[in-house]
């Protein structure tokens, strides 16, 4: 299991209308990622996501923004370095393989295809 999990049951999300989720990592949650990427610290991780289901494509789209600041040591120095992570999130999730295989031939878009690991009917926003 990940250290920062944030599961979604797909049946919350409606086929007509996006669905808004702020999500952010707790403090324990923040120590064990400093652990796994040997970071000095991380004093914030949230994302700011939109979910949707298309159901033309039988996929999840997954669309936002997600910030991190954290300290890290220099390699050279060792000295500590703060860091401001932004990026954009634009994934498309699909859950069977053999749509995943069709997508991966045919979509143009510009969103990231993702073979979704749905278990229990939830998909994972972290």
């Amino acid at each position: 299991m990940s250290e920062f999990s944030r599961p979604l049951h797909i049946k919350d999300i409606q086929a007509s209308e996006s669905l808004h989720k702020d999500i952010s990592a707790n403090e324990n949650e923040r120590q064990q990622i400093c652990e796994r990427f040997q970071f000095l610290s991380l004093e914030q991780l949230v994302a700011h996501l939109d979910v949707s289901y298309d159901t033309n494509l039988k996929s999840y789209h997954v669309k936002g923004d997600f910030f991190a600041k954290l300290e890290q040591a220099c390699i050279v120095s060792l000295e500590p370095i703060t860091e401001e992570v932004r990026a954009q999130i634009d994934e498309i999730l699909v859950a069977r393989q053999k749509d995943f295989q069709r997508m991966q031939d045919t979509y143009a878009g510009d969103s990231v295809l993702v073979l979704a690991d749905i278990q229990d009917q939830k998909i994972d926003l972290a």
